[in-house]
């Protein structure tokens, strides 16, 4: 298993967000907190037609999720969340990843357009950080073979690998840095922008990293204590919840 990554190591520059992070956000009330980040650095948000379509545009019309899909429209209304205008081509890139895992020999979706989509842009623009929280484009990723583990679990039978398009897909996305939606709140956290939409103290760092959690982003608690150490030292008073 690859060593897990810290929102530290990310210069960030041109940062582009999947439908998973950027509705964890939202459903958490965070928007204004990347706003404020936005406000704060160079740092351009950017997310491709479909991901718009998957948190804005289809939500729109669903009563249970249309105040979370206005949250993110306001925010490409303000143009500080940016939705590409061309038409990103990410088809090869989808059918690579949807033709690796096999059960009974027919092929598992793994991921869906808006995922593809956003590697593509990725790569198009050489972003810094892909934001993603769903756990199995970051698996495919990062540890194909625990994918493969976790799929003959949920499929209850053998999985076969495609080893050919694995390789073919991981030599356009295996050198991606991916980060979650929680490591990037911590890095807003850290640069002050909480002001304004929560007490800028580490307790409203901590309530937005479990909010996360519990909404979405597949962090652990292990993780979420690691993220907090950084800011609580070796405070002896504060006790761990799990």
């Amino acid at each position: 298993m690859k060593e897990k990554k810290c929102w530290k190591e990310f210069l960030m520059n041109e940062i582009v967000f999947d439908s998973s992070s950027i509705i964890s956000v939202s459903q958490n009330c965070l928007m204004n907190i990347l706003e404020n980040l936005s406000k704060k650095t160079n740092y351009s948000f950017r997310i491709t037609k479909a991901v718009e379509f998957e948190s804005v545009l289809k939500p729109l019309k669903i009563n249970r999720f249309e105040l979370n899909a206005l949250r993110i429209k306001r925010a490409i209304d303000l143009n500080w969340f940016k939705v590409e205008k061309e038409e990103i081509d990410s088809s090869e890139l989808e059918n690579l990843a949807n033709n690796i895992f096999f059960a009974e020999n027919k092929p598992i979706k793994v991921i869906h357009a808006g995922e593809a989509e956003t590697l593509a842009l990725y790569k198009k623009t050489n972003a810094s950080v892909m934001i993603i929280d769903e756990r199995t484009t970051r698996m495919l990723i990062e540890e194909p073979k625990n994918l493969a583990k976790k799929l003959r679990f949920n499929y209850r039978r053998k999985i076969k690998m495609n080893n050919t398009n694995l390789k073919k897909f991981l030599s356009v996305a295996g050198n991606i840095k991916i980060v979650r939606s929680a490591e990037l709140i911590a890095k807003a956290f850290d640069l002050g922008c909480f002001e304004g939409e929560l007490e800028n103290s580490v307790k409203s760092l901590e309530a937005a990293l479990y909010g996360l959690k519990f909404n979405g982003c597949a962090v652990s608690l292990e993780e979420i204590e690691e993220y907090l150490s950084v800011f609580y030292g070796n405070n002896s008073g504060r006790k761990k919840r799990f």
